[in-house]
């Protein structure tokens, strides 16, 4: 009872401070997401409490929701960028499925709005009022958060106890950090590659990204989580077409640094440590990969789904099962009558373990798989006129951040529900909102956003990294207090 108490108490404070100041709220919760993280999987705490604040953003997401449409309904401001547009289509496809698919109000809502997350954080972020200087400070700060659970899974690698266990994969320690989860941990870490990006774009701040981007690949490679090499990679290489030819020029002239004989003898001992270092942990990896993706794929979950959502999608093409019924968390929710339809058992009854691609063309069909294709393109499409603008301005560096994710997100939505992950879709388009936003008034203005590296005072970067150690120690001892022995 009492903890019920304390996480009402809690989300209504949250709600409370996003319905009166939604940029603070929104901050705020960009740091409750890595204590969600830290706290959500440990099983000694109440399920009350851990329930509770695994809910806690997405009613904060409504919050801000309703608060900013009223805003703009008072102001008769009706105006959506393209691709909110195209998810608009997307939601009226999902209710015309349901109501043809007699699926429930309550479960088609849910399964709507899990499953447009992405595009309603980003409308969140189009209506923020941001002030340069503090949204500078707060980047650094959950940058410090990131380097602070990295160095967590070091730890655990390197055997130190600690409150969170690592696991163990293909013979090898798959690292959790605070998540206590491999591939979640590892799946987050993609927001500090794309933060990483961005910090690239920005003066002042190319020694941050480069430590930044090297714990993100360290962090990725002690989870484990095989998709993100493909998916972080392909990334990459897109990112580097979206930049502007300047922005090709500086790597141009990096690789052209490696040719020097210091350099390439520097490189080259740091990829021979690095091979006796990971060569091992990817080796088998690759193996484990082999064995469950080409020996036995047939066996394997994910096939499994993708052959009932191509059955589902061959009985109903153009507006599919309906909404929370096929392949998303929403229908694990409303235990959906469509597993048995198709004759797939899910391997967890908590949750659905495969890709948000299978799902949106399982519970929405051809229709809407093409209007949420429409939004990513649409999106991608508004970005890369900002990401080819001048180095050094903040819209152009999350605009480039911006492109880094959502391609990201694109190849691991295949095998993983990434568009409606609570932390990945928070900090990506809340950020693509700003961007496009501050590119909006810029064109409207003439004055553009412009990053100055002395809004980060030397004091400031140490009081980050101050309180990032303080977070995630003070986390350290709830669980240690809260797990028995």
């Amino acid at each position: 009872m009492t903890e019920s108490i304390i996480a009402g108490f809690a989300i209504a404070t949250m709600v409370g401070l996003a319905l009166w100041r939604p940029t603070v709220a929104v901050m705020t919760l960009g740091v409750f997401l890595f204590v969600q993280s830290a706290l959500v999987r440990i099983d000694a705490l109440p399920e009350q409490l851990t329930s509770a604040m695994s809910r806690a953003d997405e009613i904060v997401l409504a919050a801000l929701l309703v608060r900013t449409a009223v805003m703009r309904i008072g102001a008769r401001d009706w105006s959506l960028p393209k691709p909110l547009w195209a998810l608009v289509a997307f939601a009226a496809i999902g209710v015309v499925s349901a109501i043809a698919n007699g699926v429930g109000p309550l479960e088609t809502g849910l399964g709507i709005y899990l499953a447009a997350k992405a595009g309603l954080w980003l409308f969140v972020g189009l209506n923020l009022v941001v002030n340069i200087q503090v949204l500078a400070r707060y980047t650094y700060l959950i940058g410090a958060l990131f380097l602070g659970v990295v160095g967590v899974a070091v730890l655990q690698v390197l055997g130190v106890p600690l409150p969170w266990e690592p696991s163990e994969r293909a013979g090898v320690i798959a690292a959790t950090s605070i998540w206590n989860f491999h591939t979640a941990f590892g799946g987050a870490l993609s927001v500090a590659a794309g933060l990483s990006v961005a910090a690239f774009r920005l003066p002042g701040e190319r020694l941050g990204a480069a430590i930044l981007a090297v714990g993100s690949v360290v962090g990725v490679l002690l989870s484990t989580a095989r998709r993100l090499l493909a998916s972080l990679s392909v990334a990459a290489v897109a990112t580097v077409f979206a930049l502007p030819a300047s922005g090709r020029g500086h790597l141009r002239a990096l690789l052209g640094m490696v040719r020097r004989p210091a350099v390439l003898a520097l490189v080259l001992v740091t990829l021979a440590l690095a091979a006796v270092a990971v060569g091992p942990r990817m080796a088998s990896l690759a193996t484990l990969t082999w064995e469950r993706y080409v020996v036995n794929l047939e066996n394997r979950d994910r096939f499994l789904l993708y052959e009932g959502a191509f059955h589902l999608v061959e009985q109903s093409p153009l507006l599919g099962r309906g909404p929370a019924t096929y392949g998303s968390y929403a229908s694990v929710v409303a235990d959906s009558p469509a597993y048995k339809e198709v004759g797939y058992k899910r391997p967890r009854a908590s949750m659905v373990v495969g890709g948000q691609t299978a799902s949106v063309m399982a519970e929405y069909g051809l229709l809407g798989f093409a209007a949420f294709a429409g939004f990513i393109v649409l999106l991608v499409r508004a970005l890369v006129p900002l990401a080819r603008g001048s180095t050094g301005t903040i819209h152009a560096a999350l605009a480039t951040g911006g492109i880094f994710m959502v391609t990201n997100m694109v190849i691991e939505s295949i095998v993983n529900p990434v568009f409606s992950n609570s932390f990945i879709t928070f900090f990506t388009f809340v950020a693509i909102g700003i961007a496009i936003e501050l590119g909006a008034a810029h064109e409207q203005d003439g004055d553009e956003a412009t990053w100055d590296s002395a809004l980060l005072s030397r004091q400031w970067r140490i009081r980050s990294v101050a309180a990032a150690l303080l977070l995630l120690t003070a986390l350290g001892v709830v669980v240690a207090l809260a797990v028995p022995g």
